[in-house]
């Protein structure tokens, strides 16, 4: 006989829980899901890691293997790598034997190989730092690379994938076709992986830093150098020059571009080449200063200035590429700079009337208009080289050089 006191669950009461019951399961799924993922994340980054370091043992007596499957990475027709997969039978050569397959999508690893087949750069596509699905992902036999996280180890080459989508390059229907892809030359947008925090993303302009040896700053950032000192690159990864490097100064990585003395006649600096044997220098020496640059402007670029070996402060960035013209006459132009000087890490905003040519004798000039302490020449700040033929300089954190015999002028 049914006591009439019992108590039984309500049909609400019964919602509730079940509802409790499903948050729970959820939340449960969830955070097995992305405990699942961690885990392989963690394993891709040891298999890369351990790749590494098999490819460079390997590489300290041999060239390394061409990447598996890869398509030829070009800059202005020449080739400056390959980019592809560390395969099975790379794998097999360099005598790795601990599987070199992602753990969830049973595919190998990106592998980027420079020209000289010694430098390289891999890149692993982890699952987690998003947004975790409340179902665990069910990966078809295309990989969405959108919702994964491209990590790379090995020298800074630059991995390339594909801007929206993340797709490694040599998975690129078109590029497959084509067997190649010209950085240079190019007008679709991808992204460079130097590292895990260095990304460049952009067109031809943009991706040309990726040549190994483009300036004495990838050298120093690739590690391919050993202190100061004369160094062979190909700023547009054709042509090879033989350059100046400062390796040391304020973190190194500087390309010398100009040097000039007393009495030498002075040049459009940015756009043109001067190499003329000068009766009173004896050693006039220009680089165009546009082959280093990546900004119609030129404002991306670092300027140090050495006075007869030298360095003076302070450092410039910002600088519109007419600063170095010597054909303006009395114009104003550009409106902020920035400098350095090395008692303050950060950069002083120079805000202004305009850098300007004062007048005909005024040639190369970071010297503002307005006169004030901000790279103002008289004040120190600016920087001028007087006369053509170059007569005097001034500014450089003291008024006026009377007895300089050269200068030197280094961007990176």
């Amino acid at each position: 006989m049914y006591s009439q006191n019992r108590k039984w669950f309500t049909f609400v009461e019964l919602i509730v829980v079940v509802v409790i019951l499903g948050i729970l399961g959820a939340v449960g799924l969830v955070s097995y899901s992305w405990y699942l993922g961690t885990a392989r994340d963690s394993n891709r980054l040891t298999q890369i890691s351990d790749i590494k370091a098999w490819l460079n043992s390997y590489g300290t007596s041999k060239n390394l293997p061409k990447p598996t499957d890869s398509i030829n990475i070009l800059a202005n027709a020449n080739i400056i790598g390959y980019q592809g997969y560390v395969g099975a039978s790379i794998l097999n050569q360099i005598g790795y034997q601990n599987g070199g397959l992602d753990p969830q999508d049973s595919t190998y690893f990106t592998y980027y190989l420079a020209k000289n087949e010694k430098d390289f750069q891999l890149m692993a596509f982890l699952e987690n730092e998003k947004e975790v699905a409340f179902f665990p992902q069910t990966y078809a036999a295309e990989i969405d690379y959108s919702e994964r996280i491209p990590a790379v180890t090995g020298k800074k080459l630059g991995i390339l994938v594909e801007d929206t989508t993340n797709t490694p390059v040599q998975e690129v229907a078109s590029l497959i076709t084509a067997g190649q892809l010209d950085i240079a030359t190019t007008g679709e947008i991808y992204d460079s992986y130097y590292s895990d925090s260095d990304v460049k993303s952009g067109t031809g302009g943009v991706l040309s830093q990726m040549i190994p040896n483009q300036s004495c700053k990838r050298l120093l950032d690739m590690g391919n150098y050993n202190g100061s000192g004369t160094y062979k690159i190909q700023p547009a990864g054709t042509s090879t020059i033989q350059v100046k490097c400062d390796m040391e100064t304020d973190g190194g990585g500087w390309t010398r571009v100009i040097y000039a003395a007393n009495g030498d006649t002075l040049w459009n600096a940015y756009t043109t080449d001067e190499t003329i044997t000068n009766s009173t220098a004896n050693a006039i020496f220009g680089m165009k200063i546009n082959q280093f640059s990546n900004d119609a402007n030129g404002e991306d670029l670092e300027y140090m200035i050495k006075v007869d070996g030298t360095q003076k402060w302070p450092i410039y960035s910002d600088v519109d590429y007419q600063a170095w013209d010597v054909s303006m006459g009395a114009t104003r132009f550009d409106t902020t700079i920035y400098q350095r000087d090395p008692w303050d890490s950060t950069l002083t905003e120079c805000t202004m009337n305009g850098l300007y040519h004062a007048n005909t004798h005024w040639n190369w000039s970071i010297v503002n208009a307005s006169g004030s302490s901000c790279s103002w020449y008289t004040s120190g700040g600016g920087f001028l080289a007087y006369g053509n033929p170059m007569v005097r300089i001034y500014g450089l954190n003291e008024y006026d050089y009377t007895s300089v015999w050269y200068i030197t002028i280094w961007v990176r």
